[in-house]
């Protein structure tokens, strides 16, 4: 069975299902896509490496995405997009005010007002008002690589922000080669967020090494680290969590016949170093 869409373009439900479930997918994305970036802010108490300017241009996008997309009555998956993408960028304006003690950024926690006024009062204006996001899109992406180029580094990043930024990009652009966008300026975004994930990757293997894109993709240190912001993960996090695992190693390996290989090997583990972070910082001696 087919369903008629935007412009009469017919699709069959099947294919529309897909649609929207990349849509989803994608706003699942977007939706936690900052979240890694603002636990590493959290966590270093700083937000250094990581672009003030840049991120005031996207939140001036983000508020006319989110409020546009809800007095037009966008696609579900884009409005909610819009509606997250607000409130991460605010959460920045907060962590900038604390951690840079500029309080002139909490004044930008008032920018949403601005869409909304112009939308409701010039309805017209909304054509026009949609291009904000993706030139912002675009031009908040340049003092992020000014920044990482000038320290030689992406320290300071959440590459796993990237790697979300990637998918997301990926899926938006899936669901809407299938389901016509209600702007097509919402195309941008999507082709933006995977540019901006690309550009990113090539300058961490560029500065940093290929460590530093392999460690991005060991998730478990950043899960902890989640869940112990709000309060629900553990106190610690270590590779090894008890002594306990050494005798039976020692016991399996005599009863196999290579215990002599392996005593130098049991005897470090007895007293081992634990690191818990891709970092190798040293941060708990078991005794």
């Amino acid at each position: 069975m087919e369903t008629p869409i935007a412009n009469n373009v017919q699709v069959s439900d099947t294919s529309l299902l897909f649609a929207y479930s990349a849509g989803y997918f994608a706003t699942a994305c977007f939706t936690l896509q900052y979240a890694p970036q603002a636990v590493l802010n959290y966590k270093r108490k700083s937000v250094s490496g990581f672009s003030t300017t840049g991120i005031l241009i996207k939140l001036l996008g983000a508020v006319f995405l989110g409020v546009n997309a809800i007095l037009t009555g966008e696609a579900l998956p884009v409005t909610v997009y819009g509606v997250f993408n607000i409130l991460q960028h605010l959460i920045f304006m907060v962590q900038f005010t604390m951690f840079t003690g500029r309080k002139i950024f909490t004044l930008y926690l008032l920018l949403p007002l601005l869409p909304l006024v112009l939308g409701l009062l010039l309805p017209s204006s909304i054509f026009f008002t949609n291009t904000i996001k993706p030139i912002c899109q675009v031009m908040s992406h340049l003092p992020q690589l000014y920044e990482t180029y000038n320290r030689k580094s992406t320290e300071g990043l959440s590459l796993t922000t990237q790697h979300l930024n990637l998918l997301g990009g990926l899926a938006g652009i899936y669901m809407y080669s299938i389901v016509p966008p209600v702007s097509y300026m919402t195309y941008l975004v999507y082709i933006n967020s995977m540019f901006q994930a690309i550009s990113l990757y090539s300058m961490a293997f560029y500065y940093d090494g290929t460590n530093r894109l392999l460690t991005s993709l060991d998730y478990t240190n950043e899960l902890n680290q989640l869940l112990k912001l709000v309060g629900i993960g553990p106190k610690k996090s270590t590779f090894i969590q008890s002594k306990t695992l050494l005798p039976l190693v020692t016991d399996s390996f005599v009863v196999s016949g290579h215990a002599p290989h392996i005593t130098n090997t049991i005897k470090r583990l007895q007293t081992p170093t634990i690191t818990t972070s891709p970092k190798f910082k040293v941060t708990e001696n078991l005794k």
